[in-house]
């Protein structure tokens, strides 16, 4: 998805910093970003991104298993059982 959204992360940022030359206009940035660097000048910036965001949604996938599994332990209901004990 960041991939996907990059180009217009990176008209927002141009714009606020004024990096455009004071130009707001959404295509008029795009097309001059198209002129000066290329198709690919869209999507500048993205692997910088990817490095930062890409160990951090890691920990949450990884995390959301373990707690998801914790939760279903947790709320299955066992019957009681006096002759059921936990191994030694």
């Amino acid at each position: 998805a960041k991939t996907a959204t990059n180009p217009l992360e990176r008209i927002k940022m141009i714009s606020q910093t004024g990096e455009g030359g004071g130009s707001t206009n959404i295509w008029r940035l795009y097309k001059n970003i198209i002129q000066r660097e290329g198709v690919i000048g869209l999507w500048a910036g993205n692997g910088v991104n990817l490095l930062r965001v890409f160990p951090a949604k890691a920990v949450v996938f990884s995390a959301n298993d373990v707690y998801t599994k914790q939760i279903q332990r947790g709320l299955t209901l066992q019957r009681w059982d006096p002759n059921n004990r936990p191994p030694e």
